[in-house]
């Protein structure tokens, strides 16, 4: 049990640690919240953002969390002279009521590449059952960002599973390796290509899924193993949040989606990929088409597809469970 306390504190340290993350929300809800206003703060954690809103003037806050992090966070609002102004909830966003609708929406439910914690459905489900008319939800909008990326580190570490260990043979997992999603740093020098839009998104609408497409120029030869992704947060107007590499926000690192094998590029071939995300954000589909920029070249025109639902037996189940 000790580990896993010791844990549980220590991934809360890097996010109160990160400066830009708790400068960006700050500033962002001292614009959103404003004085009377009431507040719904989903994954409140430590219950940093919600003690924010009592700094913005809210007269009351539900602090929604389901970990035992929540333990803390009652304490910290005893120590920081606001527990009469936040109420503390336990369990998941999809499962409460509220006694009365809220001015604002509060929640810092992204991952590396944005989704993948679920915050669609949850902004969506808040929207439409907790939030007022003229209410205002943080973060409002969020883009996606792909790129190419070269990492002979994590291809290596990959392929430790195509290898025997003292005989045993182990390459049954290499597959479910290839087709399983990873957070990674990445740095701007891995980068193929320029990065671009995968897709934008407004945060709060009804969506249950994510479908983008974005096109690549190799920009200087190399070996693609996989695409990297990150998020662009937009928490209020004027006031984002990004961890585009290098990321200024070290609690967040980048995505990673590897190819199922190294795919050799040249300056001008052009790489096409299409990114879905479903299941509540649980299961993950990536295609590649390289498109070599000189004729009789090998692979021509070739496809290289991925899902996350072969990366491990129980994705399956993680898409179908309410």
């Amino acid at each position: 049990m000790w580990k896993l306390l010791a844990d549980i504190l220590d991934y809360h340290r890097s996010l109160i640690a990160d400066t830009h993350r708790c400068s960006a929300f700050h500033e962002a809800i001292l614009k959103q919240v404003r004085p009377g206003d009431v507040v719904l703060d989903i994954g409140t954690g430590t219950g940093l953002l919600a003690m924010f809103a009592c700094q913005a003037g809210a007269s009351r806050v539900y602090a929604l969390e389901e970990g035992m992090i929540g333990d803390l966070a009652q304490d910290l609002f005893h120590q920081n002279g606001v527990a009469d102004r936040i109420q503390l909830m336990r369990g998941r966003s999809s499962n409460i009521e509220l006694p009365e609708k809220v001015d604002v929406v509060i929640s810092e439910t992204l991952w590396n590449f944005g989704l993948g914690e679920g915050i669609l459905r949850t902004l969506g489900d808040a929207k439409k059952r907790f939030l007022k008319p003229d209410g205002r939800i943080v973060p409002g909008r969020m883009t996606m960002q792909v790129a190419p990326v070269q990492s002979d580190e994590r291809e290596r570490e990959l392929s430790c599973w195509n290898q025997k260990v003292c005989g045993v043979d182990m390459s049954v997992a290499y597959k479910m390796a290839k087709n399983n999603m990873y957070r990674m740093v990445l740095s701007p020098e891995m980068l193929l290509a320029r990065p671009e839009e995968l897709c934008e998104l407004e945060l709060g609408e009804d969506l249950d899924a994510m479908m983008g497409e974005a096109q690549f120029l190799i920009e200087r030869p190399g070996v693609v193993h996989g695409l990297g992704g990150w998020f662009d947060a937009e928490l209020c107007e004027n006031v984002r949040l990004n961890n585009a590499p290098p990321s200024p926000a070290p609690s967040w690192r980048q995505a990673f989606m590897p190819l199922p094998e190294p795919l050799q590029v040249s300056r001008g071939d052009r790489l096409t990929t299409e990114i879905q995300c479903m299941g509540d954000e649980s299961a993950w589909r990536w295609t590649v088409r390289h498109t070599p920029c000189g004729k009789g070249r090998i692979n021509a025109g070739r496809i290289y597809a991925q899902s996350t639902l072969g990366g491990f037996p129980s994705a399956m189940e993680r898409l179908t469970a309410p």
